[in-house]
Protein backbone atom coordinates (compact mmCIF):
# COMPACT_ATOMS: atom_id res chain seq x y z
CA UNK A 1 0.00 0.00 0.00
CA UNK A 2 2.91 2.34 0.88
CA UNK A 3 4.28 1.86 -2.65
CA UNK A 4 0.98 2.85 -4.19
CA UNK A 5 0.60 6.20 -2.31
CA UNK A 6 4.21 6.65 -2.83
CA UNK A 7 3.82 6.46 -6.90
CA UNK A 8 1.92 9.46 -6.29
CA UNK A 9 4.39 11.77 -5.69
CA UNK A 10 3.17 13.56 -2.88
CA UNK A 11 6.29 15.76 -1.45
CA UNK A 12 7.50 16.62 -4.58
CA UNK A 13 4.11 18.57 -5.90
CA UNK A 14 2.40 19.35 -3.04
CA UNK A 15 0.29 22.56 -3.89
CA UNK A 16 -0.47 20.60 -7.53
CA UNK A 17 -1.91 17.70 -5.13
CA UNK A 18 -3.35 20.22 -2.70
CA UNK A 19 -5.11 21.99 -5.36
CA UNK A 20 -7.02 18.89 -6.53
CA UNK A 21 -8.04 17.68 -3.28
CA UNK A 22 -9.65 21.11 -2.84
CA UNK A 23 -11.20 21.06 -6.12
CA UNK A 24 -12.05 17.34 -5.25
CA UNK A 25 -14.12 18.41 -1.94
CA UNK A 26 -16.47 21.10 -3.83
CA UNK A 27 -16.98 18.55 -6.36
CA UNK A 28 -18.40 16.51 -3.86
CA UNK A 29 -20.57 18.98 -2.28
CA UNK A 30 -22.45 19.88 -5.63
CA UNK A 31 -22.91 15.60 -6.22
CA UNK A 32 -24.55 15.46 -2.77
CA UNK A 33 -26.83 18.49 -3.52
CA UNK A 34 -30.56 17.42 -4.73
CA UNK A 35 -30.55 21.06 -6.39
CA UNK A 36 -29.63 20.87 -10.63
CA UNK A 37 -28.52 24.35 -10.01
CA UNK A 38 -26.38 24.32 -6.62
CA UNK A 39 -24.86 20.91 -7.98
CA UNK A 40 -23.79 22.84 -11.82
CA UNK A 41 -22.58 26.26 -9.53
CA UNK A 42 -20.16 23.87 -7.52
CA UNK A 43 -19.11 22.41 -10.44
CA UNK A 44 -18.15 25.18 -12.20
CA UNK A 45 -15.50 26.45 -9.15
CA UNK A 46 -14.63 22.98 -9.06
CA UNK A 47 -13.96 23.01 -12.75
CA UNK A 48 -11.49 25.70 -12.24
CA UNK A 49 -10.09 24.24 -9.17
CA UNK A 50 -9.38 21.02 -11.84
CA UNK A 51 -7.73 22.80 -14.76
CA UNK A 52 -5.19 24.13 -12.91
CA UNK A 53 -4.33 20.66 -11.24
CA UNK A 54 -3.80 19.01 -14.56
CA UNK A 55 -2.17 21.43 -16.05
CA UNK A 56 0.35 21.38 -12.95
CA UNK A 57 0.09 17.73 -13.25
CA UNK A 58 0.72 17.90 -17.86
CA UNK A 59 -2.14 16.64 -18.38
CA UNK A 60 -3.53 19.49 -21.09
CA UNK A 61 -6.55 17.18 -22.17
CA UNK A 62 -7.79 16.89 -18.51
CA UNK A 63 -6.70 20.76 -18.04
CA UNK A 64 -8.84 22.22 -21.49
CA UNK A 65 -11.66 19.49 -20.74
CA UNK A 66 -12.20 21.59 -17.22
CA UNK A 67 -12.27 24.31 -18.56
CA UNK A 68 -14.57 23.83 -21.17
CA UNK A 69 -16.91 21.67 -18.74
CA UNK A 70 -16.84 24.94 -16.33
CA UNK A 71 -18.30 27.23 -19.26
CA UNK A 72 -20.94 24.59 -20.05
CA UNK A 73 -22.17 23.76 -16.56
CA UNK A 74 -22.46 27.93 -16.37
CA UNK A 75 -24.43 27.65 -19.91
CA UNK A 76 -26.43 24.47 -18.89
CA UNK A 77 -27.85 26.47 -16.24
CA UNK A 78 -29.72 29.07 -18.65
CA UNK A 79 -29.73 26.92 -22.03
CA UNK A 80 -31.04 23.38 -22.90
CA UNK A 81 -31.28 21.61 -26.19
CA UNK A 82 -29.41 19.34 -28.61
CA UNK A 83 -27.79 22.90 -30.11
CA UNK A 84 -25.60 23.46 -27.27
CA UNK A 85 -25.09 20.15 -26.02
CA UNK A 86 -23.89 19.64 -29.68
CA UNK A 87 -21.54 22.81 -29.54
CA UNK A 88 -20.26 21.91 -26.43
CA UNK A 89 -19.46 18.32 -27.44
CA UNK A 90 -17.82 19.46 -30.45
CA UNK A 91 -15.87 22.08 -28.56
CA UNK A 92 -14.39 19.44 -26.26
CA UNK A 93 -13.49 16.93 -29.14
CA UNK A 94 -11.92 19.54 -31.01
CA UNK A 95 -9.85 20.16 -27.72
CA UNK A 96 -8.94 16.53 -27.37
CA UNK A 97 -7.64 16.67 -31.03
CA UNK A 98 -5.34 19.41 -29.88
CA UNK A 99 -4.17 18.27 -27.17
CA UNK A 100 -4.07 14.12 -26.70
CA UNK A 101 -0.41 12.33 -26.63
CA UNK A 102 -0.88 9.30 -24.85
CA UNK A 103 -3.93 6.87 -25.20
CA UNK A 104 -4.89 8.22 -21.02
CA UNK A 105 -5.67 11.33 -22.48
CA UNK A 106 -8.97 10.45 -24.40
CA UNK A 107 -10.64 9.02 -20.76
CA UNK A 108 -11.26 13.07 -19.95
CA UNK A 109 -12.19 13.78 -23.13
CA UNK A 110 -14.60 11.15 -23.55
CA UNK A 111 -16.19 11.64 -19.74
CA UNK A 112 -16.38 15.59 -20.54
CA UNK A 113 -18.60 14.62 -23.97
CA UNK A 114 -20.55 12.40 -21.93
CA UNK A 115 -21.41 14.80 -19.12
CA UNK A 116 -21.33 17.95 -21.75
CA UNK A 117 -24.60 15.97 -23.63
CA UNK A 118 -26.23 15.21 -20.37
CA UNK A 119 -26.16 18.68 -19.34
CA UNK A 120 -28.05 20.01 -21.66
CA UNK A 121 -30.21 17.31 -22.39
CA UNK A 122 -31.19 15.41 -19.22
CA UNK A 123 -31.94 16.44 -15.30
CA UNK A 124 -32.49 14.55 -11.96
CA UNK A 125 -31.25 10.80 -11.93
CA UNK A 126 -30.03 10.94 -15.90
CA UNK A 127 -27.50 14.01 -15.10
CA UNK A 128 -26.33 11.95 -12.48
CA UNK A 129 -25.91 8.81 -13.86
CA UNK A 130 -23.83 10.73 -16.69
CA UNK A 131 -21.41 12.20 -14.03
CA UNK A 132 -20.97 8.66 -12.93
CA UNK A 133 -19.87 6.62 -15.82
CA UNK A 134 -17.53 10.27 -16.53
CA UNK A 135 -16.23 9.69 -13.24
CA UNK A 136 -15.16 6.20 -14.03
CA UNK A 137 -13.17 7.44 -17.54
CA UNK A 138 -12.02 9.99 -15.00
CA UNK A 139 -10.53 7.73 -12.64
CA UNK A 140 -7.99 5.60 -15.09
CA UNK A 141 -6.81 8.97 -16.23
CA UNK A 142 -6.27 10.27 -12.61
CA UNK A 143 -4.50 6.93 -11.38
CA UNK A 144 -2.31 7.12 -14.28
CA UNK A 145 -1.39 10.95 -14.11
CA UNK A 146 -1.09 10.23 -10.05
CA UNK A 147 -3.72 12.61 -9.32
CA UNK A 148 -4.44 12.19 -5.33
CA UNK A 149 -7.21 14.70 -5.64
CA UNK A 150 -8.35 12.93 -9.09
CA UNK A 151 -8.82 9.63 -7.45
CA UNK A 152 -10.11 10.72 -4.24
CA UNK A 153 -12.71 12.98 -6.28
CA UNK A 154 -13.73 10.38 -8.87
CA UNK A 155 -13.91 8.05 -5.82
CA UNK A 156 -16.18 10.16 -3.76
CA UNK A 157 -18.24 11.50 -7.08
CA UNK A 158 -19.24 7.46 -7.31
CA UNK A 159 -20.29 7.47 -3.50
CA UNK A 160 -21.90 10.68 -4.10
CA UNK A 161 -23.64 10.07 -7.27
CA UNK A 162 -25.02 6.92 -6.04
CA UNK A 163 -26.21 8.33 -2.55
CA UNK A 164 -28.41 11.14 -4.89
CA UNK A 165 -29.49 8.49 -6.97
CA UNK A 166 -31.17 6.74 -4.17
CA UNK A 167 -32.45 9.88 -2.80
CA UNK A 168 -33.75 10.99 -6.11
CA UNK A 169 -35.10 7.87 -7.10
CA UNK A 170 -36.44 5.99 -3.79
CA UNK A 171 -39.55 7.62 -2.31
CA UNK A 172 -38.48 9.65 1.44
CA UNK A 173 -39.55 8.42 4.59
CA UNK A 174 -42.20 11.14 5.04
CA UNK A 175 -44.06 10.37 1.96
CA UNK A 176 -44.17 6.47 2.89
CA UNK A 177 -45.41 7.67 5.85
CA UNK A 178 -48.17 10.25 4.47
CA UNK A 179 -48.97 7.56 1.96
CA UNK A 180 -49.48 4.97 5.02
CA UNK A 181 -51.55 7.18 6.64
CA UNK A 182 -53.58 7.85 4.16
CA UNK A 183 -54.05 4.50 3.34
CA UNK A 184 -54.86 3.93 7.06
CA UNK A 185 -57.46 6.76 6.94
CA UNK A 186 -59.22 5.06 3.89
CA UNK A 187 -59.73 2.20 5.76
Amino acid sequence: MMHFLSDFHWSSNMTTQAIGILAALVAFLGLTSKSDKRLMSLSIASCALWAVHFSLLGSWPAAASNLLAGLRNGFSLRFRGVVPALIFATAVAGAGVLTIHSPFGILPILGTIIVSLAAFLTRGATLRGAYMLSSLLWLTHDVHMHSIGGVCGDLASLTAGTIALVRLLLPSASANEEALAKSAAAN
